[in-house]
């Protein structure tokens, strides 16, 4: 072998070593970057603390009655049709923030 093509291989394998590198150096940068933003967000999250609350009032007695006066429906209509009798009465959302204490400048 003469003393260029020991010169050339070294070069094609560190070349190709790049190229697969690159994808995952891009991977590991866009993993970085969405560690920071949870952090961030978490950070964020710590100083605002919100609440939230739903409420739901729901009338599913007619599941639990019994029906002896058709005897004669299926049970599958008889199940749609106390599927169909419960109710939804009370619907309450709350939402809140709380500021704390941190300012925004530590985020």
């Amino acid at each position: 072998m003469n003393d260029q093509s020991k010169m050339f291989v070294p070069s094609v394998e560190l070349s190709a070593q790049l190229k697969t590198q690159s994808p995952f150096l891009c991977q590991i940068k866009s993993e970085l970057v969405l560690v920071k933003r949870n952090f961030d967000a978490h950070k964020l999250e710590q100083i605002i603390r919100p609440t939230n609350r739903l409420s739901l009032g729901v009338d599913a007695t007619s599941l639990f009655q019994r029906d002896h006066d058709h005897p004669s429906d299926s049970h599958i209509g008889v199940a749609l049709g106390r599927i169909r009798s419960v109710n939804l009465f009370n619907v309450a959302l709350r939402h809140s923030v709380q500021a704390s204490t941190l300012s925004l400048d530590h985020v």
